[in-house]
């Protein structure tokens, strides 16, 4: 069920919504509600490739306009690649007026799944410092259970110091 969470009579926000609170109520609000028949036709196939770069850098702008440091995940894979090398653009041009953006990867030295070789190259490539830690030498005691419990929390923190530069 999408809107459980840990906390006992708390709920995650439906997705699409937006809660409204006032002295009489509480309720939730949709604010996008697709229509699955709508087409988009543009003259030529290089105009949608242009729109998508529109919306997925407009995308991105909007998570990074915070009062607050951000921490992009930077997996090495071609999803979070692409949202830290938009971020990266978009600080070239408005980075005056975000906050401080860094990264955080996790790595597996000498597994078959160990990305570093990627997360290194996108790295060596973007202005923001990166943050390697692997998983599997991180005992549950030194604070990863507490950031567990914490992604449902309405206020994400960093407990490991890394954005107290």
């Amino acid at each position: 069920h999408i809107e459980r969470t840990f906390f006992k009579d708390i709920s995650r926000i439906k997705p699409s919504h937006f809660v409204l609170v006032t002295s009489d109520e509480v309720k939730q609000i949709r604010y996008w509600n697709p229509d699955p028949n709508k087409e988009s036709y543009y003259p030529k196939p290089e105009d949608y490739l242009e729109r998508f770069k529109e919306l997925f850098t407009d995308s991105v702008y909007k998570r990074l306009n915070t009062s607050y440091p951000a921490m992009a995940h930077l997996s090495g894979g071609l999803d979070s690649s692409s949202v830290v090398v938009a971020a990266s653009d978009i600080y070239q041009t408005k980075g005056n007026k975000l906050p401080r953006l860094e990264t955080l990867s996790a790595v597996f030295d000498d597994l078959p799944c160990d990305e570093t070789l990627y997360i290194d190259s996108v790295s060596r490539s973007v202005p923001f410092n990166n943050h390697k830690f692997c998983p599997l030498n991180e005992p549950l005691t030194n604070g990863l259970i507490d950031d567990i419990w914490e992604i449902d929390s309405p206020y994400l923190s960093i407990h490991r110091g890394l954005l107290s530069n």
